[in-house]
């Protein structure tokens, strides 16, 4: 008998791990119900499928199968390199297999521009045994900003201005259209970085100007206006070089730009650092798809969290000016004190850490849900038991 696991989503868009049994020969389990919550339009992972060796604590690579795709969106299955948790809620501890390296399958949902209501899918996560795990999904689609939908543009009485991320196709890497550094200077180019919400990566995009801007600058090509002119930041003059047109594609968008070329990710890299160029329109070229994220609200991270779990440990997290990272000050009832550095994602209400530097040398990472001023969830620290943590943020 080998353990594995399916991660799916809880009731109020918590991730939960739910416990699934690789047995000796194949057989079907019980359908388990999942809920997720989704805004409309935006990519959203809903459950993760994997399973490992107990003894060599190597990844046995589960199957996903669609066996009802949604009625009003789409289903994207990527591999994802995780670790193995400390333990889990059905077993308990995984043992030596905590904290080592776990491929598994991420399952993603994208609702259709506008849509809003629920939407319903199933699927199957099959071991290499062929045991099959049954799933029932009902996703609540909220309305986000339609920015970019299908359709006429407003009228200039109605237009908008629209604060968003811009992420790129996920066979793309699934990164964020980003100023360096968060420098905003004339003549800088803009690159494709790991998406954090940053003000180097939240984009205002005008309706009746075509603008796209960032930091008081506009997001212009380079050059004459031809194919594989690089892309980067100059001084709003309202040229033709920096006015962009959104237009939706299939599930995507494409960014139309001078001589109605697009804006892509040069050769489709994958990597940090990846630069933009325009290019001949293609339908079918990923590296010109892109999702359009409605940003959090400019405050939403505040400038200092402070944090209690019930071990006892408190700390305060202060921001480093309007970036997503926190240099955080741990203190122990003991006396103790450890010093980390957590980088910080918002989706929605959902908010993701990383600790990405510790004193000490553990690091964790955080999920919880945000309501107001305060974030709660659970925590998972290398070679430890998962904990529950909460912030008030000020």
């Amino acid at each position: 008998m080998m353990l594995g696991r399916i991660v799916g989503a809880a009731a109020g868009g918590s991730f939960v791990l739910i416990q699934c049994l690789t047995l000796a020969h194949a057989q079907v389990l019980p359908v388990l119900q999942l809920t997720k919550s989704a805004m409309s339009g935006v990519e959203t992972p809903i459950a993760q499928a994997s399973g490992w060796d107990a003894v060599t604590c190597a990844t046995r690579q589960h199957t996903v199968n669609i066996t009802r795709p949604p009625a009003h969106g789409m289903i994207s299955v990527v591999d994802e390199v995780t670790t193995i948790p400390a333990s889990t809620p059905r077993f308990g501890s995984t043992g030596k297999c905590a904290g080592k390296p776990l491929t598994d399958k991420k399952i993603l949902y994208r609702s259709n521009p506008r849509y809003k209501g629920t939407d319903t899918f199933s699927y199957e996560s099959v071991d290499p045994n062929g045991t099959r795990g049954p799933f029932d999904v009902t996703i609540s689609v909220t309305a986000a900003n339609d920015v970019g939908s299908a359709g006429p543009a407003p009228a200039a009485a109605s237009a908008a201005t629209y604060r968003m991320l811009i992420q790129s196709h996920h066979d793309v890497g699934g990164k964020c259209l980003d100023v360096p550094f968060g420098q905003f200077a004339r003549g800088m180019r803009v690159q494709m970085w790991e998406c954090n919400n940053g003000s180097g990566q939240t984009f205002s995009y005008d309706e009746t100007s075509q603008q796209l801007t960032i930091g008081n600058l506009c997001v212009e090509s380079w050059g004459r206006g031809d194919p594989m002119d690089a892309v980067g930041l100059g001084s709003c003059n309202g040229g033709a070089k920096q006015q962009w047109k959104v237009v939706a594609s299939k599930d995507y968008y494409q960014i139309v730009g001078v001589n109605g070329l697009c804006l892509g990710v040069r050769y489709a890299m994958k990597d940090n650092g990846a630069p933009l160029h325009i290019f001949t329109c293609g339908a079918e070229n990923l590296a010109q798809l892109w999702a359009l994220l409605e940003a959090p609200p400019a405050d939403a991270l505040g400038h200092v969290w402070d944090e209690t779990d019930p071990g006892g440990w408190k700390a305060v997290w202060t921001r480093r000016g309007d970036t997503n990272v926190f240099d955080a000050a741990f203190t122990h009832p003991d006396g103790r004190i450890v010093t980390t550095v957590n980088s910080v994602t918002i989706n929605g209400n959902s908010i993701n850490v990383k600790r990405t530097e510790s004193s000490d040398g553990i690091l964790c990472k955080y999920t919880g849900v945000l309501v107001g001023a305060s974030v709660s969830g659970i925590y998972e620290c290398i070679g430890h038991s998962p904990g529950r943590w909460q912030v008030t943020i000020r």
